[in-house]
């Protein structure tokens, strides 16, 4: 009796939770309109169509035959439990993954179409057999019944439909984009929000598609941008495609949450915050470095991450001038890298150090000519669930060069200082890598890389030990104090 009375009760909160859908309006004439799926959100008897976006890739033609065609995506607001149905607008789905592996959500392929069930929002890749190139992405979020609904004394306001920008100066401490919005442009902020709580916001996106993509320069029309070091900046849910340069780059306190950034061209870099920024639950897939942890203090918590033809999921220093401590990341999803689309005729090569789920290059040194120390990382619960090309590339001193949009040639070599103190926790690679990670520790001013510790770190299911460590990583210069641990 008393197990039928608390199945009850547990049946009776279950059918209070909260039941609602809000799928955002389409964009006129279907602009950006993905002619590959259709999208549908269905709850208590009732079904909504969630109108899908298609971005096609516009990078260098060299390129474009080792990475993705086309991102396509959808987002919508829900509460309570909602099952999604994807369907192909031409030809049939055979078999369909959906990832990250680690969310557990299972599909069914039911009349030529794609079923799952959603309890609470996730990013999500739904990866079709036949159509690896052209990835679907699921963008929902809960249901924010106080969200702004038109512009403030303190609201910056964007509501569905297309928005030209050009390069917007917030002058409000708030900016919400509204589901169904697409804003092209980029955001600057004004000098009387110094030192004030800023909050951009909402389901929309924030699109660079208008600024040219062939600079390939980390400068170019960044999105979001603050130079002053003098605010406290949140940014929450919104998409951002398209960037022509580095997405979102902050110098004040920065707070990231559910943020996702889809882009094409070289130098689009994902995210970096100031000292003490917390990033957290964003889902990147950019041209370049994902995420910047090149300042104290800065923590990273869950993220999924699909890498491009070159850059990492987390840059440890590129070009910094400055000592890096206390640095805490939990929870890593790779769950795409387009060094599995490359032509077998040109094998990756181990001394490719740029791309990598965690990656160090050239260490500048402080501005004086002193080196920096990079010191206290913790990296825990990593799961690679596709064959990457290289888990982890530390080394002080690049061998690189590029060419500026100017013309010039610019090196990165100049490897000033040390690497020490990093652990590396609960690695899950579930297939070997097509390089093995480098530690080089080849710079001046120190110059070394030590006191590294791997502590349950398993690929294809075997645990990394001192005995076994040649196989799967490279080490070279000053290097010292390698530690393994079950």
């Amino acid at each position: 009796m008393r197990s039928l009375f608390f199945s009850f009760v547990f049946f009776m909160i279950g059918s209070m939770l909260p039941a609602a859908v809000d799928v955002f309006p389409p964009l006129p004439e279907k602009m950006h309109e993905s002619d590959l799926y259709e999208v549908f959100v269905q709850q208590e008897g009732k079904t909504h169509s969630s109108y899908v976006y298609k971005s096609v890739n516009d990078s260098k033609m060299n390129r474009r035959p080792m990475m993705t065609q086309s991102n396509n995506w959808t987002a919508f607001a829900f509460d309570g439990k909602v099952s999604v149905i994807i369907k192909m607008k031409k030809g049939k789905i055979e078999k369909a993954t959906i990832r990250p592996l680690s969310r557990k959500i299972s599909c069914e392929i039911v009349d030529d179409s794609v079923r799952l069930t959603l309890d609470h929002p996730e990013n999500l890749l739904v990866e079709i057999k036949g159509q690896e190139r052209n990835p679907l992405f699921l963008f929902p979020v809960k249901i924010d019944k106080n969200h702004p609904t038109a512009e403030t004394a303190d609201t910056h306001y964007f509501g569905p439909g297309i928005h030209q920008i050009d390069e917007f100066v917030m002058k409000k401490p708030n900016l919400y984009l509204a589901g169904g919005a697409y804003v092209k442009g980029n955001i600057r902020f004004d000098k009387s929000l110094q030192k004030k709580k800023v909050k951009i916001g909402g389901p929309g996106i924030l699109s660079g598609i208008d600024y040219s993509h062939e600079m390939e320069a980390w400068d170019n029309h960044q999105m979001i941008k603050e130079r002053s070091g003098k605010m406290d900046i949140e940014i929450s849910d919104i998409t951002l495609t398209d960037a022509s340069g580095a997405n979102i780059m902050i110098w004040s306190k920065l707070f990231a949450n559910n943020i996702k950034i889809l882009a094409w061209a070289s130098c689009s870099d994902g995210i970096g915050g100031g000292k003490n920024s917390v990033i957290r639950g964003c889902f990147l897939k950019t041209m370049d470095d994902n995420i910047h942890i090149t300042r104290d203090g800065t923590k990273v918590y869950d993220t999924v991450h699909y890498l491009e033809a070159h850059g990492s999921a987390f840059v440890m220093g590129w070009s910094v001038n400055h000592d890096t401590t206390d640095v805490y990341i939990n929870g890593v999803d790779l769950i795409g890298d387009i060094d599995t689309f490359r032509n077998p005729a040109y094998p990756p090569k181990e001394q490719h150090y740029n791309h990598a789920i965690f990656t160090l290059n050239n260490m500048k040194g402080t501005p004086e000519g002193e080196g920096i120390h990079y010191h206290h990382l913790v990296a825990e619960n990593v799961r690679s669930e596709i064959k990457n090309r290289m888990t982890i590339a530390i080394q002080i001193k690049n061998h690189f060069s590029m060419k500026l949009p100017d013309g010039s040639i610019e090196t990165y070599n100049e490897g000033l200082g040390h690497v020490s103190d990093l652990v590396f926790r609960n690695f899950t690679i579930m297939e070997k890598p097509l390089c093995r990670s480098v530690f080089d520790g080849n710079g001046d001013k120190d110059g070394s890389v030590k006191n590294i510790t791997f502590e349950n770190y398993r690929i294809e299911g075997e645990l990394l030990t001192e005995e076994n460590a040649d196989k799967y990583i490279i080490r070279k210069g000053k290097t010292s104090d390698f530690h393994y641990k079950p």
